[in-house]
């Protein structure tokens, strides 16, 4: 699990919101892992999950400037990379 965004960064403010990656193996697409993070945490706190694969987590930085900049700047918070 990483940590994204202005909270990684040590800039949060009353408008913040959480931004996290979660990485994990799993069948489902996309759109249901997003559904399922969203359904199993309750939280008052705005959050933003975005839940990635292993292999799209080492494919998708290789396309994509946002994601190498989680994997670069994010705090991990739980497990390792």
């Amino acid at each position: 699990i990483i940590l994204f965004g202005s909270a990684a960064r040590g800039e949060l403010s009353e408008d913040s919101d959480l931004d996290i990656l979660v990485i994990k193996d799993t069948d489902k697409s996309f759109m249901d892992r997003m559904s399922d993070a969203r359904a199993q945490i309750r939280t008052r706190i705005p959050l933003d999950i975005i839940v990635l694969t292993p292999k799209e987590a080492r494919e998708i930085p290789k396309k994509s400037t946002f994601f190498r900049q989680i994997l670069e700047e994010g705090k991990l918070i739980y497990g390792s990379i």
